[in-house]
């Protein structure tokens, strides 16, 4: 239910072989965040939004996370991947998380799943790069010298950082990759509406999910727009038009349903 169509794609398995890599070339870490030790909650300690935090990360398959409150987060909820994972809460939030702070960490948990955090901190020409770079450490014979050198930076980091499982993946799925034309950027597209999802079902509020997807209305009440201006910013944004279809259907409603 969750999946989005548009990651049924031959670039799939290309961008799954080379996510590991990702760490490497997009670094996420406490500094990324300007977090301090201090910012940590220690799970003995009682703390409404940890244990927030917790519970709904374990929807979604994450168990037992470290969370930190503070740091610099624009998106105000982010997480970094690693033994223990951690959620990390920006401001000063209340004793609950807001509607809006459940989205975003409906989508940084899931992208911490996958081990795709760098799609919530890079656009998508950067990522579909990633991908065609990818692509080509499994299937460089018979490509046009041209095409490889555009990708020669980000294809030197992806050989010295993928495993030797990884690059077999990339070179089994290449053929595939190459045999059709691929457009990189709606596999990417996909996995952010996958993310969205996600973070709805945690949310249970499409107008505040809305609300972050719609960046022309950001930080906006959409209660307090005009309702012609939220149609004509919906209509204009893929991410909103996906999310919102999505709302409305059986499958959504039958998750919510399940975990209450």
């Amino acid at each position: 239910f969750l999946v989005h169509p548009a990651e049924a794609s031959p670039a799939a398995p290309i961008f799954v072989a080379g996510a590991e890599a990702l760490p490497a070339l997009y670094r996420i870490d406490r500094e990324t965040f300007g977090l301090q030790k201090s910012d940590r909650i220690a799970p003995n300690r009682a703390h409404p939004i940890r244990d927030r935090v917790v519970q709904l990360s374990r929807i979604l398959g994450v168990l037992d996370p470290d969370v930190y409150v503070g740091g610099n987060v624009p998106t105000g909820v982010a997480a970094i991947s690693g033994n223990p994972p951690a959620i990390v809460v920006a401001g000063a939030p209340g004793d609950d998380l807001t509607a809006r702070q459940r989205f975003q960490l409906g989508r940084a948990v899931f992208h911490l799943r996958r081990g795709t955090l760098a799609l919530l901190l890079r656009d998508d020409e950067t990522l579909a790069a990633l991908l065609r770079a990818a692509a080509l450490i499994g299937k460089p014979d018979g490509m046009p010298r041209a095409e490889a050198a555009r990708f020669d930076e980000i294809g030197r980091v992806l050989a010295r950082t993928l495993s030797r499982k990884a690059t077999k993946l990339l070179k089994d799925a290449a053929p595939d990759f190459f045999a059709q034309p691929t457009d990189e950027s709606a596999l990417v597209r996909g996995l952010r509406h996958t993310a969205n999802r996600a973070g709805l079902i945690l949310c249970g509020d499409s107008r505040e999910a809305l609300g972050v997807c719609l960046a022309a209305l950001s930080g906006r009440d959409l209660r307090r727009v005009a309702p012609n201006a939220v149609v004509t910013a919906i209509r204009g944004n893929e991410e909103a038009r996906e999310l919102l279809r999505f709302s409305v259907s059986e499958e959504y409603l039958a998750i919510r349903r399940e975990i209450g």
